[in-house]
């Protein structure tokens, strides 16, 4: 579709404000125009935006709250909220960030990150609603369109999926992230390998068995005080996995795993017991669907920056010790339904 058309056909549709986006459109046959208009605003935020509001001394109150939504959904996935006005000059200074947002993983959005923003903009639904932005920055204006358009993504996505779409819906439409170059991916190397261990699927997922892990082979690998390279990365994903579920592993305000170094790895082998407990725990989550989108995305993305490192053949000739972690992510990732 043209842009010009779209343009003026989301100047119709666009909510009048952020707390609308759960009740705008009712029909399946609108998701895709919803999809459509998230994807077309995500695409319209310009570099001179960015410099403009990093180049403010001190920004007006509604600029420094539209930062502060940026910060919350983490384009570069390091921003802190809690540090105001000297944290977003530090986002908007980044090199990075204009493509970071471009390129941003949509379908990683929380609830909670969600719910934050929902608070800030609610504050003064006047000012935030339509055109009204512009009167006080342009450059922040601009900023709002790509944290609205990402809200509203969020929560189609999630109505999507409860009407019984593929995955979070989306894919559905076969969207792709905002100016990215790369082809559709493939599904990750990792999950090939759920054929080479003993499922038993009787129709109900909750009758899927996970590959134990030996007890012998955890006070091994705590002993290990630098890992071979891979090691402390399947590590990482494995606590990715476990943010929100898993209380021994720290999580952020806003959902993401504190400390993934093989330091915080040790600290959750230091007692192989309740580290199996807590793998045999996020089983029974997986199983009864209690796991967050975010969780997994981020896992994959880890395992993807791997690619074959993770399979328990690899991972075998670097550690014994960890090919049962190995046996048991790659199984957890194939329970899971693919995720574009």
């Amino acid at each position: 579709m043209p842009k010009k058309a779209l343009a003026s056909r989301t100047q119709i549709e666009a909510p009048s404000s952020v707390a609308d986006y759960c009740t705008l459109q009712q029909n399946d046959e609108d998701l895709e125009s919803i999809f459509e208009f998230a994807e077309d605003s995500l695409l319209s935020i310009a570099k001179g935006d960015l410099v403009e509001v990093k180049s403010m001394c001190s920004p007006p109150a509604p600029v420094m709250a539209v930062c502060t939504c940026v910060m919350i959904l983490r384009p570069l996935r390091k921003e802190d909220a809690s540090l105001g006005w000297r944290g977003a000059k530090a986002m908007l200074g980044d090199p990075n960030l204009l493509r970071a947002m471009q390129e941003y993983e949509k379908k990683a959005v929380s609830d909670r990150q969600v719910e934050r923003i929902r608070e800030i903009l609610n504050k003064d639904k006047l000012l935030f609603e339509g055109t009204t932005m512009q009167n006080v920055s342009k450059a922040a204006y601009g900023l709002l369109q790509w944290v609205k358009a990402v809200v509203k993504y969020h929560d189609a996505a999630k109505r999507a999926k409860t009407k019984g779409l593929r995955g979070d819906g989306a894919e559905e439409y076969n969207l792709q992230s905002p100016c990215s170059t790369a082809t559709p991916s493939t599904p990750l190397s990792g999950i090939d390998i759920a054929h080479e261990i003993a499922f038993e699927n009787d129709e109900d997922s909750a009758a899927i068995s996970f590959p134990a892990v030996d007890l012998k082979a955890l006070q091994e690998l705590k002993s290990l005080s630098k890992p071979p390279g891979g090691i402390d990365s399947l590590l990482a994903a494995i606590m990715e996995l476990q943010a929100g579920i898993n209380s021994r592993v720290e999580v952020d305000q806003d959902g993401y795993v504190k400390d993934k170094t093989w330091k915080a790895a040790q600290k959750l082998l230091i007692d192989p017991r309740q580290f199996s407990q807590d793998l045999k725990d996020f089983e029974d989550a997986a199983k009864n669907d209690r796991v967050p989108d975010a969780n997994i995305v981020n896992a994959k993305r880890i395992q993807q920056d791997f690619v074959e490192a993770f399979s328990p053949e690899v991972v075998a000739k670097k550690s014994m010790s960890a090919v049962g972690l190995a046996q048991w992510f790659g199984a957890m990732l194939a329970h899971f339904p693919p995720r574009a």
